[in-house]
């Protein structure tokens, strides 16, 4: 899995000013990072009753700045130039154990649907584990990879 450490304090800085808003406050800061451990995955798309879409993986990173969990998420898409479908988590919760992200898609490169959308990321921290992606009163999709949790949010 690729090292999201650079990656996150630049997003953070990039995203700040239009997530600045959160219902959970972080005692000494949190990270949660994580994405599918193989280089594909499958997601079936509301704009296709054809099947399923190939995606080069899943990944998501979020970390408390100035108080606030701030992130991005992203399906990579599998053509070369193409655009991803992802956006950006402004709110959530970790116990370290456990989280949930809460965020707008932004773009959809992959499926084409209607944007924004709000999204929740949860699941359990650690390797191999479960991953539930899914949009409000939209799909969900269940995908396997690591999560790492450091910190714990105030609840």
């Amino acid at each position: 899995m690729i090292n999201y450490i650079p990656v996150i304090l630049v997003v953070g800085i990039l995203i700040g000013s239009v997530a600045n808003f959160s219902n959970h406050t972080f005692g000494g800061g949190a990270i949660v990072d994580g994405g599918t451990s193989v280089t594909f995955a499958m997601i079936k798309c509301s704009t296709d009753q054809s099947g399923l879409r190939e995606t080069h993986g899943f990944y998501f990173s979020a970390h408390a700045r100035n108080g606030i969990l701030q992130g991005h998420w992203d399906f990579a898409s599998q053509f070369s130039g193409a655009e991803n479908k992802g956006g950006y988590i402004y709110d959530g919760k970790s116990d370290g154990k456990t989280y949930e992200l809460k965020g707008k898609e932004t773009q959809d490169g992959i499926c084409n649907a209607k944007v924004p959308k709000d999204v929740i990321i949860s699941g359990n921290c650690g390797r191999d584990v479960t991953i539930n992606y899914k949009t409000i009163n939209g799909l969900s999709h269940t995908l396997t990879g690591d999560v790492k949790c450091l910190g714990t949010t105030n609840q």
